[in-house]
């Protein structure tokens, strides 16, 4: 097997303890679809350590997601990044129709489309279930798609920004009952 000689700083690339805790996948499982399957080719150290780009992280967490939508890794293994969100965009069904459509907005960096399909969204499921089965899987998505450089970061603002101020005005109109359940929102340190 050939391997990639490190060029790049240790500092710019992750070990693999790192992206097991990063991906969740076991370390028995990104070294077979390394080997079997040639999803990806980390760096190595010049003692042979396995290091890993953002870029292959990005893919791992694609690969993954694809898997627990049910693809075996041998089909989506070897699929570009592109195709991989496709797919999982597709998944979704009718609402990865509507997924897809947002998606290709976030892409185009076209606020008045993205705003009509994230209203539309919005009125047509409720605000529980447009941040459950719309929001963050379209968040998903952007994250996905931005990582592996797919998406212009003027895009993936739009998306963040958007969703932001559709969440915050359905949370200010709404009407909380006593016994309702607790939301809570968090992001990584460091991120908005």
């Amino acid at each position: 097997m050939r391997h990639t000689d490190l060029t790049e700083s240790p500092a710019d690339t992750q070990s693999l303890g790192q992206v097991v805790r990063a991906t969740g996948l076991s370390s028995d499982v990104l070294r077979a679809w390394e080997r079997r399957h040639r999803a990806i080719e980390p760096l190595r150290t010049p003692g042979g350590t396995r290091r890993y780009r953002d870029s292959d992280v990005a893919r791992l967490r694609l690969l993954k997601s694809a898997v627990d939508a049910g693809y075996r890794i041998g089909e989506v293994a070897n699929l570009s990044d592109r195709e991989l969100v496709r797919r999982l965009a597709a998944e979704r069904g009718e609402a990865g129709e509507r997924l897809g459509a947002a998606l290709a907005a976030v892409r185009a960096v076209d606020a008045t489309r993205l705003q009509s399909t994230v209203r539309s969204e919005l009125e047509r499921l409720g605000a529980p279930a447009f941040a459950r089965e719309f929001a963050l899987p379209l968040l998903q998505l952007v994250g996905d798609a931005w990582a592996a450089q797919e998406l212009p970061v003027a895009g993936e603002h739009l998306a963040s920004s958007l969703l932001r101020s559709v969440l915050g005005g359905a949370l200010m109109e709404s009407r909380v009952d006593d016994d309702a359940p607790h939301v809570v929102f968090g992001t990584p340190e460091g991120e908005r």
